[in-house]
């Protein structure tokens, strides 16, 4: 789209102007002064937009309205403090005399003179007098026409109904020839807010917008509370993820860790570590009062499953699991040779405890549990 078209837009489908560039202002903040006849319209969050001339050119500057500050000298003037304490407001002065000014947040500016609009840097502040429009949607999608195939709407801009660009590049640099638009280096992005203000929706337009580098980047998703695993409540309208992934042409695959992610069978001692770290040992096994005994705890599990290892026909990721656990936890309390009987405990035992009465006491809870088995459904789960 030339520049004279986006003009012929900017023209036509502007709103009337919010206000004028005021002073004082900067590259960064602009100050506009708010006209009389949309001083009660909502003003703050929304985005605006100015066309400045710099170096012979027309810029497009586009903002955020940040702040709103209402002025009035005749309030200010301390000789009237009284009267308003008494009389509450200043006839024909309080609210009539308002001057509302607003600060905009300078967030992107373009320079209107190519085939192509393209990103520009403020090298000078604005002239007072230039009028400041509201976004809307005509506009913004003049702007974008060019790029509309590389962007990913995030929803809208606060407090209004402008649909909200991003593009989302790859961590490579762009190849010759190709589609997809490359950064050069990775991005760090952060979501944060309270339950319910938007993270996960946020999070699975981010990556519908990346999912767009398919043939250049792959997408892991780590869900520790499975809502993209469900995939519920992400997109508007009961949309699906997994729809648009692979409308996009990415392949889609999703595993269930407990269920579809086996670890090596001979892994014995990541296997201890992760009942460790899911509250099997502390539960099993308690009362365990500190780290190193739950880390000896675990090892004498490890110790137990490498054991069982040397008959060839045991694997870890093939036995009844259930079963597993009723023979270590009956070992745990046999004597099997003669120094655990002149001990009086199992190998397993004596490596945890070091005195006969805490010895006796894990031998309790565990012929305890044994006893019990059919009713521990919390502990043969976390096993």
């Amino acid at each position: 789209m030339s520049e004279q078209k986006i003009i012929d837009v900017i023209k036509t489908k502007s709103s009337d102007p919010l206000g004028i560039t005021s002073s004082p202002s900067s590259t960064l903040d602009i100050t506009i002064d708010i006209r009389e006849d949309a001083k009660r319209e909502r003003a703050l969050g929304q985005m605006v937009y100015v066309v400045i001339e710099e170096d012979g050119r027309n810029i497009l500057v586009i903002g955020q309205i940040i702040a709103i500050e209402t002025k009035n000298r005749w309030h200010e003037d301390p000789s009237f403090k009284g009267v308003i304490k008494r009389h509450g407001r200043l006839p024909h002065l309080s609210g009539t005399a308002d001057n509302r000014i607003a600060t905009i947040s300078v967030q992107a500016c373009y320079a209107l003179d190519n085939a192509e609009v393209e990103g520009y840097i403020l090298g000078t502040s604005p002239s007072t007098g230039e009028k400041v429009h509201k976004m809307n949607n005509d506009v913004m999608n003049a702007i974008m026409q060019s790029h509309e195939r590389y962007i990913t709407y995030m929803g809208r801009v606060y407090g209004t109904d402008v649909d909200l660009p991003f593009w989302f590049k790859h961590f490579g640099k762009t190849q010759d020839g190709s589609s997809e638009l490359g950064a050069g280096d990775a991005f760090h992005i952060g979501v944060f807010g309270k339950t319910g203000s938007g993270k996960s929706v946020t999070a699975a337009y981010m990556l519908l917008g990346y999912v767009k580098n398919k043939s250049t980047m792959s997408i892991l998703v780590l869900d520790p509370q499975s809502q993209f695993y469900l995939d519920q409540e992400l997109l508007p309208g009961d949309a699906k993820v997994e729809d648009k992934v692979r409308e996009i042409g990415m392949n889609y695959e999703k595993y269930k860790i407990v269920d579809d992610v086996f670890l090596p069978a001979e892994r014995i001692d990541v296997f201890s570590e992760l009942v460790k770290n899911n509250g099997f040992i502390e539960e099993a096994f308690r009362p365990i009062y500190t780290p190193d005994k739950l880390d000896a705890m675990a090892e004498a599990v490890g110790d137990y499953l490498t054991g069982r290892t040397s008959n060839p026909s045991f694997d870890l990721g093939r036995v009844n699991k259930r079963q597993l656990l009723q023979d270590m936890l009956t070992r745990f309390v046999t004597l099997r040779d003669a120094r655990e009987r002149n001990d009086g405990f199992s190998k397993y035992v004596t490596r945890v405890w070091g005195t006969p009465n805490t010895r006796q006491r894990l031998v309790d809870r565990i012929n305890d549990l044994i006893s019990n088995f059919a009713q521990e459904t919390s502990i043969i789960a976390k096993w």
